[in-house]
């Protein structure tokens, strides 16, 4: 009778073990740290305390039922019968005295009672590997102060289950751009069968208990280092899987950033705040334990037939590989936060061309057409203009650029500076851009050794990428005139430090005249490297309004000098014109193509002090009826401030405080003009005058 008395209610208590457990376990405790123990810890030391029968193991058919039937006041041989371990040599009596002894420690829920269907099952659930909720459901009551995970640490203290190491290191493959050998231009393409597995340096690592699906609530989340490996400890016998997202923050005193790769599903307006995931599979730690886990780019021979998993973390990659690249050479720098938006949907139809705008970089991504993910020099060519908006100063208008086009100065220096950039974080001059079919298409430009057909000048982005890519490389060229290796640090500084507080738009002019200011002693070097591309200012004229300039090469617009039209407080008009010399046919009568040498002029004047003045500008129409202006727009500047314009129809008229006297520059053009296919030329009478 008793027996069957004792059977009958160790098996209700595995009936009730079995009934309590949900079938889909819920969220577990969301802490991110595994906090100590709340019970005594006196006598860790000294034994593994769920081990009663002191075979040296935690076992929920021995043990485990062996406190149940304690907890249910049996003792002698019912206690203990069947359920005594192989190797133990414990007696009934040792076992009762053993488990007495240590009652107040297997007070699991720390209720001030230890009781068999509370905590004789949470010890039984426990030794039989249920964790989470899975694991309290129904023993443990609502109004308990401690949570899922404290209860599952002191079982685990008790188990004498001590954490297990997870090292991980991760890789993503990595597909270059190549150059076909013979080609000179339009000839380079991605070369599938030169991948290579690269670290996923710096990107965030989520760690999920199994159980908490499908709620997905992070056990832990973590950063790889500079080697893509990541390390954390875990109890033994947990169950987990793994996340890897398009994410990456540092914050430190070297420096830091926040840089998310999103999925815009190829729209432009922001869809949503998802960023790319890579999920390793749930897997069992029984013991420290090593992976390696590698994220692949989806290219099976002839096309993307599988996800192209790398492709955010290539992305991230890069742009980590400029960040670290200006922190070496200038710690302690602080990134402000970035969003990149990538998509297999991201066409030319959708988002035009990999562009930066608004604290946002966006980039092609549709395959067979125009693809740029793994195109590094684009990557890090975009987040350099997100750096110099960001963090220096950048005056230029945007717009459509290509080989040798005669640009806006403006336009050619932010273009060429982000070329050149690039070259100089990669370790490689030719500036590499795949697309087409099959990704087997695109174009090279090498700043170092230059297409001899290129228009060399300060409005050439060709020129400007080769005065820098000089300046600061550590290649000596004798056919350029390098022999300079300024380096990253004194390039960064100029940036950051002189050009947002430069009186002039930021130019070649202004750029390299800061370098002389910071170099003297290398004025001369300097200096052959910018006549090299075209430049005629002497050293001693050098400014960074480019007043040295005073010849342009033939076939220039005759408008292109000076850079700056000087107008003074006077009762004389001063005229000045903008034609479409440089605008190509395909591009002509749209503003946001504009953005060609001799399209807009460049100003300059000088308050002397506080007071009131106004701007006119009005049709400046020769005699012969040639240069009309119908529709002038007039934009006022101090340093990158705007401080006026005049937008409206009709003529220039433009009141304006100062109160700041000094050096202003400003923009003109007619915006009819610019607007309306056709046309030479358009004119305007300027006049600045006290009010």
């Amino acid at each position: 009778m008793k027996i069957r008395w004792f059977n009958e209610l160790t098996r209700l208590a595995l009936a009730a073990l079995v009934v309590f457990a949900p079938m889909k376990v819920g969220a577990a405790e969301t802490n991110h740290e595994i906090s100590d123990s709340v019970l005594p810890s006196s006598v860790w030391a000294e034994d593994v305390l769920l081990d009663v029968d002191g075979d040296g193991d935690s076992a929920a058919l021995t043990d485990g039922i062996l406190i149940l039937r304690r907890l249910f006041g049996f003792e002698g041989e019912v206690l203990v019968n069947g359920a005594l371990g192989n190797n133990s040599l414990a007696t009934a009596s040792e076992i009762s005295e053993r488990i007495d002894s240590r009652e107040s420690f297997f007070d699991i829920d720390q209720d001030g009672k230890t009781l068999p269907l509370t905590d004789g099952l949470l010890i039984l659930r426990y030794l039989f590997d249920f964790r989470g909720e899975a694991l309290t459901a129904g023993v443990v009551n609502s109004g308990n102060s401690l949570t899922d995970s404290e209860i599952e640490n002191n079982l685990r203290l008790l188990a004498g289950d001590e954490d297990s190491t997870v090292s991980l290191s991760i890789l993503y493959e990595r597909y270059f751009p190549a150059v076909v050998e013979g080609a000179r231009f339009d000839t380079v393409m991605l070369d599938y069968e030169s991948s290579e597995f690269q670290p996923a340096r710096f990107v965030e690592v989520r760690v999920f208990d199994s159980a908490s699906l499908p709620q997905l609530n992070a056990i832990a989340t973590l950063q790889t280092d500079s080697e893509g490996k990541v390390a954390f400890d875990i109890p033994t016998h947990s169950e987990v899987f793994i996340e890897i997202t398009s994410t990456s923050s540092i914050n430190s005193a070297a420096g830091g950033w926040t840089l998310r790769v999103n999925d815009n599903q190829g729209r432009l307006a922001r869809v949503s705040d998802d960023v790319y995931s890579v999920r390793i599979p749930s897997f069992r730690v029984d013991g420290d334990k090593v992976l390696e886990h590698k994220i692949l780019g989806g290219w099976t021979g002839n096309d993307y037939s599988e996800p192209r998993l790398s492709a955010p973390f290539a992305i991230l990659d890069s742009i980590i590989e400029a960040m670290t690249s200006i922190l070496n050479a200038s710690p302690g720098l602080e990134f402000p936060p970035l969003v990149v938006n990538w998509s297999t949907l991201n066409s030319t139809n959708a988002i035009g061309s990999s562009y930066y705008q608004d604290s946002m970089i966006y980039i092609l991504g549709r395959a067979d057409e125009d693809t740029d993910e793994f195109d590094s020099h684009v990557i890090v060519h975009e987040w350099g203009h997100f750096f110099q908006d960001a963090m220096s100063r950048d005056d230029s208008i945007g717009g459509p650029h290509w080989f040798n086009d005669i640009l806006d100065p403006r336009v050619a220096f932010s273009e060429g500076w982000a070329n050149a950039f690039a070259g100089l974080v990669l370790g490689d001059p030719i500036y590499k851009d795949t697309n087409g079919l099959e990704q087997s298409g695109g174009f090279y430009i090498s700043m170092e050794t230059m297409s001899p057909t290129v228009t060399r000048g300060w409005f050439s982005e060709d020129s400007v990428a080769s005065i820098v890519n000089d300046l600061f490389d550590f290649e000596s060229d004798f056919e350029d005139q390098d022999n300079l290796a300024l380096g990253m640090a004194a390039m960064v500084a100029t940036l950051i430090e002189d050009l947002p507080s430069d009186s002039s738009a930021s130019t070649v002019f202004s750029f390299i005249a800061s370098i002389i200011n910071r170099s003297p002693h290398k004025a001369d070097s300097i200096n052959a490297i910018v006549q090299a591309q075209g430049l005629t200012s002497e050293i001693g004229d050098f400014d960074s309004l480019g007043s040295g300039e005073k010849d342009v090469a033939a076939g220039i617009s005759s408008n292109a000098l000076p850079i700056y039209v000087e107008i003074v407080q006077t009762d004389s008009d001063t005229r000045v014109c903008q034609d479409k010399v440089h605008t190509r046919a395909s591009l002509d009568g749209d503003l946001w193509n504009a953005n060609k040498l001799a399209n807009r002029s460049l100003g300059r004047l000088t308050i002397a002090e506080m007071g009131n003045y106004r701007i006119t500008a009005k049709s400046g129409v020769s005699e012969d009826g040639t240069g009309a202006s119908r529709d002038p727009d007039l934009y006022l500047y101090r340093t990158g401030r705007l401080v006026a314009a005049d937008e409206q129809a009709g003529p220039v008229d433009l009141s304006f405080a100062v109160d700041e006297p000094g050096e202003y520059w400003f923009e003109l053009y007619d915006y009819k003009f610019l607007n309306t296919i056709g046309g030479e030329e358009a004119c305007q009478l300027l006049r600045l005058e006290s009010i």
